[in-house]
């Protein structure tokens, strides 16, 4: 990480949106701590109706519940859902139940994983693939139904994903141009922050291929608008799995307090991300402004690793969720 660029970003963090959701229905997943949290906070603050949060733990959940409504003395605007990413049931069953909501508007799909060592989950794919890329793409695809109905003349509900900058750094290796999730799959030379920007690179792959589905040319308006936001480098507890000792914690807090933004400021550009309308279909969003697609999602490269990526998640996921198939044809 280049020093100067942190402090850079850290002295001018994104602008806190003056607006109002009221009236909405809002989801975030991992909205018991961290960026989640000051997320799920602002939007009660600026007034949804109703704030979800998704979390593993209930008993966390209630404690980030307890902490909204007393910081914005609403009361019943929060409710607490379990949703376990790395489990496909778990996540139909989020689904199900979001199903009987009067309406969806936002869904921030915040929740993701970087993991220290190498592991496998329940379907055979290394954890961070499972939960950064495998099972946000899920959860978005089977709340389209959904949010396609909760669509007004004066509203287009938003998914957006939590990605990094972090995926534009990935060299993408010829192995991997013809097989990325499986290229990346591997246990070989399998280090926690390369494949943390890798997932972040697969994601914004989703997001693009999506966004083209739901939006197939410019002439009409999308039917769910799909985009994707980068915080920024923010002080949470993302990377707890790598602080493996006192000393490690210790020099991170310091470093942290020193060059990165805090997890409210960061949370600033998800509310912001959910507020551009159609401009913000499969677009990335960063210090209040759309990015320039990354050089390896660009040119025919580019879109040829997209198209891979979008064939690769949605054969993956079909295989053990085999009702995705008519929601994304």
């Amino acid at each position: 990480m280049d020093p100067f660029k942190l402090l850079q970003q850290k002295w001018n963090p994104p602008a806190d949106p003056d607006v109002s959701f009221a009236g909405k229905t809002v989801i975030v997943t991992g909205g018991s701590s961290g960026l989640g949290f000051e997320a799920a906070l602002k939007f009660a603050r600026k007034g949804a109706s109703k704030v979800i949060l998704g979390v593993r733990s209930l008993a966390n959940g209630q404690v980030a519940k307890d902490a909204i409504e007393s910081k914005t003395g609403r009361k019943s605007s929060v409710e607490v859902w379990e949703l376990e990413m790395g489990d496909y049931d778990s996540i139909k069953a989020f689904v199900k139940k979001a199903e009987g909501l009067e309406k969806v508007d936002i869904v921030v799909l915040n929740a993701g994983l970087l993991a220290k060592d190498y592991r496998v989950g329940k379907y055979g794919w290394e954890a961070t693939l499972q939960v950064n890329v495998l099972s946000t793409s899920l959860l978005a695809i089977l709340l389209l139904p959904k949010l396609r109905a909760s669509k007004t003349a004066h509203w287009t509900p938003v998914i957006e994903i939590v990605s990094s900058g972090l995926h534009a750094k990935v060299n993408v290796s010829e192995a991997a141009e013809n097989a990325p999730l499986e290229e990346y799959n591997k246990p070989e030379g399998f280090e926690g922050q390369q494949q943390y920007n890798r997932s972040k690179l697969l994601v914004q792959c989703v997001v693009r291929a999506l966004a083209k589905r739901l939006q197939p040319n410019e002439e009409t308006d999308p039917e769910v608008i799909i985009t994707s936001v980068c915080p920024g480098a923010c002080a949470t507890g993302l990377g707890r799995e790598l602080m493996t000792n006192f000393f490690i914690r210790m020099a991170a807090a310091v470093f942290f307090a020193l060059f990165f933004r805090t997890a409210e400021q960061g949370a600033r550009s998800f509310v912001s991300a959910t507020i551009q309308g159609n401009a913000a279909n499969g677009r990335f969003w960063k210090n209040d402004v759309f990015q320039p697609d990354a050089a390896n999602i660009s040119g025919e490269k580019g879109e040829r690793l997209v198209d891979l990526v979008w064939y690769e998640v949605v054969r993956s996921l079909s295989k053990d969720v085999p009702e995705i198939t008519g929601l994304v044809n």
